[in-house]
């Protein structure tokens, strides 16, 4: 046998070749594939935007169909079905290859549409227990959507065991067609049902469910020529041993039922407890599946025949992925509980961190996987390191510098991706936030791929299963700790262990087992490691810096912002990043008491604890800051150590003067805080509110206590000016009201037609063209909605709108539709820096009738244009660019041999050997390229 061709250092023979054309095959496709799946986030994003509807969407479909059925299905089948089934095929032909294929594929079908079954019925209880953090209008959503997308992920994991059996005769292209043909017939199901028929979510529940029968339809045509030898029934398995797994089976389901019953029992009526009882049910489940999972590998490793081999092997997967899927089931757990909208923007954080992985890596693994199966047959151990270590050294080549150049470039990346001007500023600083903390393990998440499909090979399916066991520890350490035992529970403090967890115990997992196989296979020689470390660590050190420069700048000289959709929220009736928000608060909303429109926050008091209030002050027309007067009151007397800071235009905190002993009274008297900055600020972007408890009981961790904001005054040179809350007149009474489960501003007037005006003289409307409300008239008669904007000239120009009976409806009216009031020439438009205030009044017949006028969601804004993903796009790409160009010259000035044999083997084996190549294809009488390589899979 022929050793290693050594001329150029990469792998050659037929075994290399092979590989990489299956890679790029698989890219090929997955380009198709990862459109798709862009387009798939995009569309959803678009039109559900980040809100609670994205949030059941991204629970349903990517937590519960994909990250279950899906990824468990690619955990545990193919890594068993394709060595299995190539074995079969060398040893005993395709007929008994066949019967195996036949006994799985049937099983599978049997077992995954049981599940869905199972899980049609007990949707309900699964979501409350999956989602505790989720209130009741998303519950609601979400088991409706559920249950129409279950009969799609029997699809999905027929399709992936017929993926596995493609992938055994070395077929790579249909599983790349079906998959990124599955994701563009979701999409275009989308904006049909969703966007078009008006279907909402359950559109695209039932767009999930086509795909994936598209899916499935193409897997198998690329088995079109194999088809024959299908057979339903169960050939490799008799009747008696089926009832014996049945019974077993059965056994693990009534233990777990046993330990649910008895879960309930103990916590019932102990609502405080809820965590800790939803935790409970996810963790009895696994001993179960372990148990049933032991036992299955104890009964069948002693058998020699291929369903026991098939039992064995899978017994260790179906431990470790059930370890897996706690893992990740209880992060989204703990997920739901950030505020509306931060669910979807961890999990559209973690789509584009994942797409160079799944691109090149997932695709790399794939395409090696048969080949390093026929290897570790033939004992070819040095081989087997040989390729191994050169794929490690190539994925940490390219995967280290992205990740750099992604943490350094998070914002522009997520509003290149996903902001079309319709995302909130809040939503992608978080989203920017979740990519930067998710790519830090990219590179360990690129070499998984590889390593994991190196075990398999080698059918060494416990050591991944036991690695994969300590990391899914470290995970539930890294959760538990700060939320459950430290108390970071609130909102917004569970967001940052929740993104962290994920990256930190995958990077623990990826090298134990590096080191663990090190230990089996010769791969990554000390000394020529190091030094390339090296060699690396200078390229991406100097790559750093030269992104840094570039974007500070090129940044500042592209006017992004002045095309970007622009937005001013006036109202919407409970509190949100661009009014007060709190960050640590257990709870926040709006409320009207005793006449008094106000911010209630509430806090768990602890030792040593500071809560922030944050307050938005962009677009208000501020004078210079002099001081801030804050209004406060609380339910009982508190004493405060509070003090302010102002956020100036360049994002620089500048503290006021302290109050380190401030008494606010019990009950509805307020308490008044004066705060002087140090000079007065020209220009604030924000006010940031610090609170720690001052009073004897700060060790008590139970109780909670309320913290109302009445009101904000800027004390400028020439004037107050009130900016909290909205200063609201209206005839009637006024309160804060849900409406089909959304909070409004609710105007009641026993008799005559209820008006509401809004003051907006300390907000900069300047370039608005557009204004955007909610409204409805609950239990009133229809009328007309009649909307007046008013001017500090006393000019007022007037709009009228039908309003719907009983339903939010929203309004979209161009402030060109808006005609000044008993004006001899109606052409006069408004100026929108010149709006004082809204007026919103109920017109009709029913003047002598009790009515109701409910508002939410006032805002102006102006739309963006196509300049603005022009410019984005020239933004990423110079700073991008540049960073690329450096690395690349360093790496090849430190001539760092990887990056050398890239081009030494491009030029000689990949451009001069192309016409040979063909040839080869050509005279294999159009199979695959891959088929006649077993001859030479000594070769690397």
């Amino acid at each position: 046998m022929p050793g290693p061709d050594n001329s150029v250092g990469m792998p050659t023979g037929q075994t290399a070749q092979g590989i990489i054309r299956g890679m790029f095959v698989l890219i090929f496709f997955s380009v198709f594939l990862r459109l798709g799946g862009f387009l798939l986030n995009v569309t959803v994003g678009s039109i559900f935007g980040s809100g609670a509807e994205s949030d059941v969407y991204f629970f349903v479909c990517q937590t519960l169909i994909y990250g279950f059925f899906y990824a468990s299905s690619m955990k545990i089948l193919t890594p068993v079905i394709v060595p299995l089934f190539i074995q079969q095929l060398n040893e005993k032909g395709e007929a008994a290859a066949w019967d195996f294929a036949n006994t799985v594929l049937n099983l599978v079908v049997l077992i995954t549409g049981a599940m869905a079954l199972a899980g049609i019925i007990a949707a309900r209880p699964i979501v409350d227990t999956l989602a505790g953090g989720f209130e009741p209008q998303r519950v609601q959503l979400a088991v409706t959507v559920l249950r129409l997308a279950l009969p799609g992920a029997v699809g999905l994991v027929l399709s992936f065991v017929l993926f596995s059996l493609l992938n055994s005769y070395k077929i790579f292209s249909y599983p790349g067609a079906a998959e990124a043909a599955q994701k563009l017939v979701w999409v275009a199901c989308v904006i049909l049902l969703s966007k078009i028929l008006k279907l909402g979510l359950p559109g695209a529940a039932v767009g999930l469910l086509i795909g994936c029968c598209v899916q499935v339809v193409i897997a198998m045509a690329g088995l079109r020529n194999k088809l024959t030898l299908y057979r339903p029934g169960l050939p490799l398995v008799r009747a008696k041993r089926l009832g014996i797994e049945l019974f077993w089976a059965s056994a693990a389901a009534g233990v777990f039922f046993i330990f649910l019953a008895i879960i309930r029992s103990s916590f019932a009526g102990r609502p405080q407890l809820r965590k800790f009882e939803h935790l409970s049910i996810m963790l009895a489940a696994v001993p179960c599946v372990c148990l049933w999972g032991l036992w299955l590998w104890k009964r069948a490793g002693n058998k020699q025949s291929v369903m026991a081999r098939f039992a064995a092997l899978m017994a260790p997967l179906v431990i470790g992925t059930a370890l897996a899927r706690l893992r990740d089931f209880t992060t989204y757990y703990f997920q739901s509980y950030t505020p509306e909208g931060v669910y979807s923007d961890i999990l559209f954080a973690k789509k584009v961190g994942d797409l160079p992985t799944l691109m090149v890596a997932y695709t790399l693994g794939v395409a090696m996987f048969p080949f390093l199966c026929e290897m570790a047959v033939k004992k070819d151990r040095q081989a087997f390191a040989d390729i191994l270590t050169k794929t490690l050294l190539m994925l940490a080549l390219g995967f280290i510098p992205v990740t750099i150049g992604t943490i350094l470039l998070a914002q522009p990346v997520v509003e290149l991706v996903y902001d079309r001007g319709n995302w909130e500023p809040f939503h992608v600083a978080q989203t920017a936030t979740a990519l930067q903390i998710y790519v830090l393990g990219l590179v360990c998440y690129a070499a998984e791929h590889v390593l994991m499909q190196s075990f398999f090979s080698m059918q060494r399916m416990w050591w991944p299963s036991v690695v994969g066991v300590i990391a899914t520890v470290i995970h539930f350490v890294i959760l538990a700790v700060p939320i459950l035992l430290l108390k970071y529970d609130a909102p917004m403090e569970i967001f940052l262990p929740v993104a962290l967890s994920y990256p930190l115990s995958r990077m623990a997992k990826e090298i134990i087992l590096l080191f663990v196989l090190r230990a089996k296979i010769p791969i990554l020689p000390f000394k020529s490691t190091v030094i390339f470390t090296a060699r690396l660590g200078v390229s991406c050190v100097l790559m750093t810096v030269a992104v840094i420069m570039v974007e500070r700048f090129v940044s500042p000289r592209i006017p992004i912002a002045e095309h970007r959709r622009w937005k001013v929220q006036l109202d919407n009736a409970e509190p949100a990043p661009a009014s007060w928000f709190s960050r640590n608060a257990i709870s926040q909303h709006a409320a009207i008491e005793d006449g008094q429109r106000m911010v209630k926050l509430s806090f768990r008091k602890r030792a040593g604890r500071t809560w922030v209030i944050e307050r938005d002050l962009k677009n208000l027309r501020l004078p210079p800051i002099k001081s801030i007067q804050l209004t406060w009151r609380s339910p009982e007397t508190r004493n405060l150590d509070v003090s302010v800071n102002l956020v100036d235009s360049s994002g620089r905190r500048i503290q006021t003067a302290r109050d380190e002993e401030l008494l606010i009274l019990t009950g509805p008297t307020e308490g008044a805080g004066v705060f002087t900055p140090i000079s007065p600020i020209k220009t604030a972007t924000g006010a940031i509110i610090e609170l720690s408890w001052t009073g004897e009981e700060a060790a008590d961790s139970k109780n909670e206590f309320e913290f109302d904001i009445i009101e904000c005054v800027i004390n400028g040179e020439d004037d107050e000016m009130e900016i909290d809350p909205p200063d609201w007149d209206y005839r009637g009474e006024c309160a804060i009201a849900a409406i089909e489960e959304q909070p409004g501003i609710l105007i009641a007037s026993e008799q005559g037609n209820p008006f509401a005006e809004l003051d907006v003289e300390s907000h900069d409307l300047s370039g608005s063209t557009m204004l955007r409300f909610k409204a409805a008239s609950p239990e009133s008669a229809a009328s007309s909605l009649k909307v007046e904007l008013l001017t500090a000239d006393g000019k007022s120009f007037q709009n009228d709108a039908a309003l719907i009976k009983n339903v939010w409806t929203q309004f979209d009216l161009p402030l060109s539709s808006f005609k000044l009031a008993d004006a001899v020439a109606d052409k006069m438009s408004v100026d929108p820096s010149k709006i004082s205030e809204i007026r919103f009044s109920l017109t009709g017949d029913s003047a002598n009738l009790a009515q109701n006028l409910a508002l939410t969601s006032i805002s102006f804004y102006r739309p963006g244009d196509v300049l603005y993903e022009v410019l984005k796009v020239i933004r990423i790409a110079i700073a991008s660019g540049v960073g690329a160009m450096v690395f690349f010259i360093s790496i090849f000035a430190l001539r760092t041999p990887e990056a050398l044999e890239i081009v030494v083997w491009i030029r000689n084996r990949g451009w001069k050997m192309r016409g040979e190549i063909k040839k080869r294809a050509k005279g294999s009488g159009g199979e695959s390229p891959n088929a006649s390589a077993s001859g030479a899979m000594g070769e690397p």
